[in-house]
């Protein structure tokens, strides 16, 4: 009896296994056609160039810039192209924060905040490869090449703005 248990168990996992591995192929062979992916679930996450599906294993990006998709683990890095060695994209690795506005940057007209507790999961890519927080870009601007300004162009909705 416990034999039979066990066997059935295992032929369970084995199904399992082949059906996330068929899901996987599949996708796989769909993004080598350059084609949207079927067995993937789109993240939430803002990414300004990309969009990042998620299946059971592996991500695919879809880069918006050159209309091509890349599959790899879940830790696979940005492969996007970027319109020039100046540009930079915003990342925001937050799917869920709490509700509270958060001050990020102030100048001479407004205060700018954050729309809920998140200024440790912004960030900005730049072409090199460097990845650095939105809250140490503001908080250093003679280290950085952007300003508030650019970043708020870029998107619009990333922040709150508010008057003196």
């Amino acid at each position: 009896m416990l034999k039979k248990k066990s066997k059935i168990i295992s032929t369970i996992i084995v199904l399992i296994m082949l059906i996330c591995l068929r899901f996987a192929l599949g996708d796989y062979l769909k993004v080598k056609e350059n084609k949207k992916p079927l067995f993937v679930i789109a993240s939430k996450k803002r990414v300004d160039n990309q969009k990042i599906f998620y299946g059971i294993g592996y991500k695919v990006v879809e880069c918006y810039l050159d209309n091509t998709f890349h599959i790899g683990f879940y830790n696979m890095k940005n492969r996007c192209p970027f319109n020039s060695i100046d540009d930079f994209i915003i990342t925001d690795e937050n799917e869920i924060c709490a509700s509270a506005l958060e001050f990020i940057y102030e100048d001479e007209n407004y205060k700018y905040y954050f729309p809920c507790l998140k200024s440790n999961t912004v960030f900005i890519e730049f072409a090199d490869g460097q990845r650095v927080s939105v809250n140490q870009i503001l908080n250093n601007p003679s280290l950085f090449p952007i300003t508030i300004y650019e970043i708020i162009k870029k998107d619009p909705d990333l922040f709150y703005k508010e008057e003196k």
